[in-house]
């Protein structure tokens, strides 16, 4: 998978993360329309807003400070 190939980790490492967040809500997961062997993983909409919220103030915070 590309996951694995940008990450320097452990494939079975990965594997029970992704699982983890998937049984805790964080994500979701489904399959690729386009291709049946790919998983797709989707981050749940409040997690999905904190995230946006996070990059938006990074951002902000970037912008005063240069």
């Amino acid at each position: 998978s590309d996951l694995y190939i940008m990450i320097d980790s452990a494939r079975a490492t990965i594997n029970i993360r992704l699982k983890a967040l998937v049984q805790n809500n964080v994500l979701s997961k489904s399959n690729d329309t386009r291709d049946g062997r790919r998983q797709l993983v989707t981050l749940e909409p409040p997690f999905r807003k904190k995230l946006e919220e996070h990059i938006k103030a990074s951002i902000s915070h970037l912008k005063s400070v240069f």
